[in-house]
């Protein structure tokens, strides 16, 4: 497992791409980050994906463990399971956001 951290020409827009199975992973704050847009917005928008049939879930999603920080103790961190997309959902999100269809 590996990760990059790609910035904007202004250092406006900073994700961490996870790189696994021969592919880029993001979580959905790490795409709402890259197409500026709420997360809310993005997760919507993910399962009308799914739920349209267009991409396979199984397919395209995977759970990565991660560190945060731990909200009821200042110093402190936790394990948290969150779902990762792989570069098909990024590359369909990024359609979408250039017009390809005019969803996100």
């Amino acid at each position: 497992m590996e990760i990059e951290i790609y910035k904007t020409k202004e250092n406006t827009t900073e994700v961490r791409v996870l790189f696994q199975k021969e592919t880029v992973w993001l979580n959905q704050a790490q795409l709402a980050e890259l197409f500026e847009k709420d997360r809310t917005v993005v997760s919507k928008h993910i399962r009308n994906i799914f739920k349209e049939g267009e991409l396979e879930e199984k397919v395209v999603c995977a759970k990565f463990a991660h560190t945060t920080q731990h909200g009821a103790v200042k110093g402190k961190t936790q394990e948290a399971i969150s779902n990762y997309y792989n570069l098909d959902v990024i590359i369909y999100q990024y359609r979408k956001k250039q017009g390809i269809c005019c969803i996100l």
